[in-house]
Protein backbone atom coordinates (compact mmCIF):
# COMPACT_ATOMS: atom_id res chain seq x y z
CA UNK A 1 0.00 0.00 0.00
CA UNK A 2 1.11 3.65 -0.58
CA UNK A 3 1.45 4.05 3.01
CA UNK A 4 3.75 0.86 3.81
CA UNK A 5 7.07 3.03 3.81
CA UNK A 6 5.59 4.86 7.11
CA UNK A 7 4.42 2.01 8.79
CA UNK A 8 7.65 0.23 9.48
CA UNK A 9 9.19 2.75 11.60
CA UNK A 10 5.83 1.87 14.08
CA UNK A 11 6.73 -1.16 15.67
CA UNK A 12 3.38 -1.97 17.18
CA UNK A 13 2.35 -3.63 13.63
CA UNK A 14 5.39 -5.75 14.02
CA UNK A 15 3.35 -7.10 16.97
CA UNK A 16 0.14 -6.60 15.96
CA UNK A 17 -0.48 -7.51 12.60
CA UNK A 18 -4.78 -7.18 12.46
CA UNK A 19 -5.56 -3.80 12.38
CA UNK A 20 -8.40 -4.49 14.12
CA UNK A 21 -6.70 -5.96 16.92
CA UNK A 22 -4.32 -2.89 16.65
CA UNK A 23 -7.07 -0.61 16.82
CA UNK A 24 -8.09 -1.87 19.97
CA UNK A 25 -5.10 -2.21 21.68
CA UNK A 26 -4.46 1.64 20.91
CA UNK A 27 -7.41 2.55 21.67
CA UNK A 28 -7.60 1.28 24.85
CA UNK A 29 -4.69 3.20 25.74
CA UNK A 30 -6.33 6.60 25.35
CA UNK A 31 -8.66 5.74 28.51
CA UNK A 32 -5.99 6.20 31.04
CA UNK A 33 -3.95 8.78 28.98
CA UNK A 34 -2.78 12.03 30.64
CA UNK A 35 0.74 12.83 28.41
CA UNK A 36 0.21 14.83 25.53
CA UNK A 37 2.51 13.37 23.18
CA UNK A 38 1.50 9.94 24.10
CA UNK A 39 -1.92 11.16 23.24
CA UNK A 40 -0.78 12.68 19.93
CA UNK A 41 1.21 9.35 18.94
CA UNK A 42 -1.93 6.97 20.10
CA UNK A 43 -4.19 9.47 17.59
CA UNK A 44 -1.94 8.91 14.96
CA UNK A 45 -1.18 5.44 15.28
CA UNK A 46 -5.42 5.17 14.92
CA UNK A 47 -5.48 7.40 12.44
CA UNK A 48 -3.30 5.09 10.36
CA UNK A 49 -5.35 1.92 11.00
CA UNK A 50 -7.73 3.80 10.11
CA UNK A 51 -7.02 4.89 6.85
CA UNK A 52 -5.29 1.76 6.03
CA UNK A 53 -8.99 -0.22 6.48
CA UNK A 54 -10.62 2.82 4.18
CA UNK A 55 -12.68 4.35 6.67
CA UNK A 56 -11.22 8.07 5.65
CA UNK A 57 -13.70 9.74 7.73
CA UNK A 58 -12.47 8.41 10.81
CA UNK A 59 -9.04 8.53 10.15
CA UNK A 60 -9.43 12.51 9.42
CA UNK A 61 -11.44 12.79 12.62
CA UNK A 62 -8.49 11.35 14.60
CA UNK A 63 -5.46 12.78 12.43
CA UNK A 64 -7.29 16.15 13.08
CA UNK A 65 -7.02 15.60 16.86
CA UNK A 66 -3.51 14.47 16.95
CA UNK A 67 -2.52 17.48 14.24
CA UNK A 68 -4.04 20.26 17.16
CA UNK A 69 -2.17 18.69 20.06
CA UNK A 70 1.13 17.51 18.61
CA UNK A 71 4.42 18.62 19.56
CA UNK A 72 7.00 16.09 18.24
CA UNK A 73 8.06 17.23 15.00
CA UNK A 74 8.16 13.60 13.44
CA UNK A 75 4.96 12.23 14.54
CA UNK A 76 3.27 15.46 13.21
CA UNK A 77 5.37 15.18 9.84
CA UNK A 78 3.46 11.05 9.63
CA UNK A 79 0.42 12.65 11.40
CA UNK A 80 0.05 15.02 8.49
CA UNK A 81 1.03 12.99 5.87
CA UNK A 82 -2.04 10.50 6.51
CA UNK A 83 -4.28 13.40 6.63
CA UNK A 84 -2.70 14.28 3.18
CA UNK A 85 -3.43 10.51 1.91
CA UNK A 86 -6.91 10.56 3.34
CA UNK A 87 -7.93 13.51 2.11
CA UNK A 88 -6.54 13.03 -1.61
CA UNK A 89 -8.18 9.86 -1.32
CA UNK A 90 -11.86 11.42 -0.63
CA UNK A 91 -10.93 13.29 -3.59
CA UNK A 92 -11.15 16.45 -0.97
CA UNK A 93 -8.03 17.41 -3.32
CA UNK A 94 -7.94 21.35 -1.67
CA UNK A 95 -7.49 20.02 2.22
CA UNK A 96 -4.57 17.41 0.67
CA UNK A 97 -2.73 19.84 -0.76
CA UNK A 98 -0.77 21.44 1.74
CA UNK A 99 -0.42 17.95 3.12
CA UNK A 100 0.91 16.39 0.15
CA UNK A 101 3.09 19.67 -0.43
CA UNK A 102 5.25 18.85 2.93
CA UNK A 103 4.62 14.99 2.33
CA UNK A 104 6.81 15.46 -1.36
CA UNK A 105 9.46 17.41 0.18
CA UNK A 106 9.88 14.85 3.05
CA UNK A 107 9.22 12.02 1.15
CA UNK A 108 10.02 12.74 -3.21
CA UNK A 109 8.61 9.23 -4.41
CA UNK A 110 5.35 10.30 -3.65
CA UNK A 111 5.47 13.53 -5.69
CA UNK A 112 3.31 12.51 -8.46
CA UNK A 113 -0.06 12.68 -5.75
CA UNK A 114 0.86 16.29 -4.97
CA UNK A 115 1.24 16.96 -8.42
CA UNK A 116 -2.10 15.28 -9.00
CA UNK A 117 -3.59 17.44 -6.62
CA UNK A 118 -2.57 20.50 -7.94
CA UNK A 119 -3.48 19.96 -11.10
CA UNK A 120 -7.12 19.00 -9.70
CA UNK A 121 -7.27 22.42 -7.91
CA UNK A 122 -6.71 24.40 -11.07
Amino acid sequence: SVSAFLLNALPIFDYLKNHQQAYDYISKDLNFLVDEDRYCIDNTYLGMILYETGRHDEAIQKLKEAEMRCKNPQVLSMCKSFLGLAYFDKRMYREALPYLREMSLAHPDLKDRYEYCMAMCQ
